[in-house]
């Protein structure tokens, strides 16, 4: 398998990015949906780093974080909602997230 060209790898980001923006722009769920599983999935890799298990576990970790975070971040309750949804974006970087 060959790696991607510069010019194809600025294209694909760029139209990815254009797409989530505009279905994030005008849908409250695909913001949601994007959120818990980008944070899952890093809160998962940030969890592989400090423990070291195996390939498996890791795959295993990864699948049952992002599941269960993007799962709470679309329940409609606040209760559950607001922290699950506060924990996602902060695990990719937002340092302020205000929803709503």
């Amino acid at each position: 398998m060959s790696p991607l060209s510069v010019k194809s790898f600025i294209a694909i980001r760029l139209l990815l990015s254009l797409l989530t923006t505009f279905l994030d722009s005008r849908y409250e769920y695909a913001v949601l949906a994007v959120t818990g599983v980008t944070g899952g999935v890093v809160f998962s890799l940030a969890i592989s780093v400090i423990v070291h298990p195996s390939l498996l576990s890791q795959i295993v970790l990864s699948s049952i974080i992002t599941s269960i975070l993007t799962l709470l971040v679309h329940l409609p309750l606040e209760r559950f909602q607001r922290p699950s949804l506060r924990l996602a974006a902060c695990s990719t970087g937002s340092s302020d997230w205000s929803y709503r």
